[in-house]
């Protein structure tokens, strides 16, 4: 079995294919990481003044009265992910500042104040991309051939005319293959490791280190399951021709089709409403919030004001009103009377938007997470979509870290809007109000990396994907007509 692996990675080494994957992988991916590091450090340099962590109590300290800190807005914020390099994840779609409305609810920010339109034209290379992508399409160069072109050759006829087990030579195969793969993808990690190591922008934790390192691991898993791939095809096809194009035709089904094709079969299956959909209805709320609140004013000041209260939506916001009925009163007992009552129905509006508004949201988020869930199912058929997961989980860019983010920031939200109410049950409309006892936000990410037990389910989802393809090409090669 040793002098068959040998062998093996003496014709692999020699032959075109490894300096090309050895040229490929280092060029690509020590590239990639560079450009996004600089990248990196751009978006730092320019979202600076915006990524605060105390942006939000500027915010809310600059509001002139209690109105306008009811009416927002209030940004809150969290900071670039640093393994966005390697993963970028949601890229653009990724959340850094929501903007707390507690009359509307949050509103996410997914774009870069300054950004390169031509980006927008192509996909972003990263090292996850690269892995994906390219590697896998190496890994199967490096064993498309091992057992029918061996058959092509002549030469596994006059390997098996010895008394060797065919396992061994399976064995010896795979092993010889792998370690001359692995000679041609390690140097690039250790490019991509050293860059990172080397660069002054990066000043990465022990956290985050630890996670550079399961990346590279999840790689490398993940590239195997191609490698493995490719013998199993081998082991079933007469000529390297035929195997290279039945792997061609299978990479396209488990690259594009699946991942691509499952989000379009869920939402056949779970329908949802459009997200303009549910904006149109909570601004509908909102809007039937508002007139009640102004008819409560309207009630409570009596008929003596109610010339003076004529109101509608045109006129301005809630706050824009009660200024310029104020300005027009000439009682100071009025005018308190009339900052007295417009507290009140505004806390009645606030209190009750926030109970409408949650219910729609909540509606939709449930039927959302239902499409999703399947969606996430009928993608993990193909090894890619279990490695973007949990590449993406573990740099801090995927879609569980914008769930975090977004419940960090609901969170807040529901805190932000008891507090606005209370201001109002507390203090006059146009009073300057006193944040310095505002809720805090704090977010960031976990400091601990773990491995979740749906990113455990993914890793073992690799594993299975490498045991399948190894056993297809065990019990093909058993059976293999080398006449």
């Amino acid at each position: 079995m040793w002098t068959i692996a040998r062998k093996q990675l003496l014709d692999n080494i020699l032959s075109l294919r490894f300096p090309i994957a050895l040229a490929l992988c280092f060029v690509l991916m020590v590239s990639s990481t560079f450009m996004l590091i600089e990248d990196y450090a751009r978006q730092v340099n320019e979202l600076s003044d915006f990524l605060k962590a105390d942006s939000y109590k500027e915010a809310a300290a600059g509001h002139w009265d209690i109105a306008r800190l009811a009416a927002g807005p209030t940004p809150v914020t969290r900071r670039v992910p640093a393994l966005k390099i390697l993963c970028s994840g949601l890229g653009e779609d990724m959340s850094l500042i929501a903007t707390i409305r507690p009359f509307v609810g949050a509103v996410y920010k997914q774009k870069a104040f300054v950004t390169t339109p031509a980006l927008d034209l192509f996909p972003l290379i990263d090292m996850s991309m690269i892995v994906n992508i390219v590697v896998s399409l190496l890994a199967m160069t490096f064993t498309y051939d091992a057992i029918s072109g061996e058959k092509q050759n002549g030469t596994l006829r006059l390997l098996l005319a010895n008394s060797v087990p065919r396992h061994q030579i399976l064995l010896g195969k795979w092993l010889g293959s792998y370690i001359s793969f692995l000679l041609s993808f390690i140097p690039a990690l250790r490019g991509v490791a050293s860059l990172i190591m080397l660069h002054p922008m990066m000043a990465l934790t022990g956290a985050e280190w630890y996670s550079v390192v399961l990346i590279f691991a999840l790689s490398v898993i993940y590239a195997t399951v191609f490698f493995s791939l490719g013998l199993a095809v081998s082991s079933r096809t007469k000529t390297p021709r035929t195997s290279l194009l039945t792997l061609l035709a299978i990479w396209t089904f488990l690259a594009l089709i699946v991942p691509n094709f499952s989000p379009y079969l869920a939402a056949a299956a779970y329908p949802t409403r459009t997200p303009y959909e549910v904006e149109a209805e909570l601004n509908r709320i909102g809007f039937e919030e508002t007139e009640k609140a102004w008819e409560r004013v309207k009630t409570s000041m009596g008929k003596s004001l109610e010339k003076q209260l004529i109101w509608n939506l045109r006129h301005g916001t809630w706050a824009d009103g009660v200024r310029t009925r104020i300005g027009e009163i000439d009682s100071e007992e009025t005018r308190q009377k009339l900052q007295l009552v417009s507290s009140q129905s505004a806390r009645i509006e606030l209190e009750n938007v926030e109970s409408r508004n949650r219910k729609v949201r909540h509606a939709h988020m449930a039927a959302l997470h239902k499409q999703m869930t399947l969606s996430k199912a009928i993608s993990l058929l193909s090894p890619m979509a279990a490695f973007a997961y949990l590449a993406a989980d573990l740099a801090h860019t995927g879609e569980r870290e914008e769930r975090d983010f977004r419940r960090t920031v609901d969170v807040f939200r529901q805190s932000f809007v008891v507090y606005v109410g209370d201001k109002l049950a507390s203090q006059p409309y146009l009073d300057r109000p006193d944040v310095s006892d505002m809720p805090l936000f704090l977010y960031e990410p976990s400091a601990e990396v773990a491995v979740t037990s749906r990113g455990l389910i993914h890793v073992m989802l690799l594993v299975l994907f490498n045991v399948v393809f190894f056993m297809g090409a065990y019990l093909s090669f058993l059976k293999y007509d080398v006449r």
